[in-house]
């Protein structure tokens, strides 16, 4: 377990949370490696990194949330470690330059959306991503790099 007062400089515990009420708190569940390679990303490179933890974009106790996103070997999920995040950063650097920070700190499952709209289950407003990523701690034999533009029919390219 991760102390966030502690060990961590650029986040706090409920960014981490699954979004469901009944979860508050869950955010502690977070693989902590995870957490300091975001943390040591976001010191290195200057941006502030947004955890899509409104839509599951963190821990997720349970594959209930949502039918047609969770699977039961999503890295979001206890079985796997809760070991995947969801963001984007707060910059106008190129695309190419924040896939290329991302790639540079380690993680083994990288995931690069474009045009991703990103809102909440409680509001009908979202805003269009250029960039955003989903990154893991899966295994070194696992490791995988993928891409999806959501105005693509939602396709995955590995």
């Amino acid at each position: 377990m991760i102390d966030f007062d502690k060990d961590v400089q650029y986040f706090k515990r409920w960014q981490f949370d699954d979004p469901r009420s009944c979860y508050i708190g869950s955010g502690w569940l977070i693989e902590p490696k995870l957490v300091n390679m975001l943390d040591e990303l976001t010191d290195r490179t200057g941006w502030n990194i947004v955890i899509h933890h409104a839509v599951g974009g963190a821990v997720v106790m349970d594959d209930k949330m949502d039918d047609k996103r969770f699977c039961l070997d999503e890295h979001h999920l206890r079985n796997k470690g809760y070991c995947a995040a969801d963001f984007h950063f707060e910059t106008n650097a190129p695309p190419r330059a924040q896939f290329y920070e991302v790639m540079y700190t380690g993680f083994t499952g990288i995931g690069v959306f474009t045009n991703l709209a990103i809102g909440t289950y409680t509001r009908d407003e979202y805003d269009i991503l250029p960039i955003a990523f989903h990154v893991d701690l899966r295994s070194p034999s696992e490791s995988q790099i993928w891409t999806c533009n959501e105005r693509n029919d939602n396709r995955y390219l590995f």
